[in-house]
């Protein structure tokens, strides 16, 4: 195959996993990250690599799996900051927030998600700066700075962010 070839089937790939991880099917997401990770190695891809380990990481969080959401979360941030690309690095460190949630870490989810915050801003990426504004203001229980993220992710348009404000302000309620 050439470059090219290998180039748009990696970036179906990718989309098609997220397309099981939105159904909950997080075993085949699992094996096409697998496979989209072989790719972008293949075409040495490292945008596109960085992009696979950040999503192999929010699938293992979401089964459970904290130590490979970790190290693929980890090997994300590090790639990104490697190719120098903030919006990538400002994902990873806003999934990496989310995982420390999980985990009861809340002091630490705060710090990382000011770190993404800090990325996202310089890469003036408004829905990442909404989503790392999410987790700090869930880690710190912040029901004012998660009205302004419901408020903003609404009239943005952004309803994946503006559901998780809610289920958010859900869990601060509790």
């Amino acid at each position: 195959r050439q470059a090219g070839d290998k180039a748009e089937i990696l970036a179906l790939t990718i989309n098609l996993s997220n397309i099981h991880d939105d159904q909950g099917d997080y075993g085949p997401a699992l094996q096409l990250l697998g496979d989209a990770q072989t790719l972008a190695q293949e075409i040495n891809d490292k945008a596109q690599l960085t992009t696979c380990q950040i999503y192999m990481g929010s699938v293992r969080r979401r089964l459970g799996d904290s130590a490979g959401a970790q190290t693929a979360l980890q090997e994300a941030q590090r790639l990104a900051r490697e190719i120098n690309n903030a919006p990538l690095l400002a994902e990873a460190l806003a999934d990496h927030a989310a995982l420390h949630l999980q985990l009861g870490q809340k002091g630490r989810a705060v710090s990382v998600a000011r770190d993404a915050l800090t990325q996202a801003q310089s890469a003036h990426d408004h829905r990442l700066i909404l989503l790392a504004r999410l987790q700090a203001g869930e880690a710190s229980q912040s029901v004012r700075d998660l009205r302004e993220v419901l408020d903003k992710a609404t009239s943005s348009g952004l309803a994946p962010i503006a559901a998780a404000a809610h289920l958010s302000l859900a869990r601060v309620h509790l």
